[in-house]
């Protein structure tokens, strides 16, 4: 596998653990979801476009869980720290 597909499969993985939340919390009836990013989610990383690229991904799907239940009581949010 090339660098870039072990940095996206790393990276981007937790994606899915993100849809299996949102289903238990569809059963419920109510939920959040907090997903973490990293600033790249917010810039870009010059060194490594395939780390700035899951990490934009991530806010993208946080802000669309977000829109598509908030009507079903599930709520989503992003956060997007800075390392030191």
């Amino acid at each position: 596998m090339r660098l870039a597909g072990r940095v996206v499969a790393i990276t981007g993985g937790g994606s899915g653990l993100g849809a299996d939340a949102c289903r238990l919390a569809r059963a419920r009836g109510e939920g959040h979801l907090a997903i973490v990013a990293s600033s790249n989610a917010l810039t870009s990383n010059p060194v490594s476009a395939a780390y700035a690229t899951t990490k934009h991904a991530e806010l993208a799907l946080a802000e669309w869980l977000h829109f598509t239940y908030a009507s079903r009581g599930i709520t989503a949010c992003c956060f997007c720290p800075k390392g030191c």
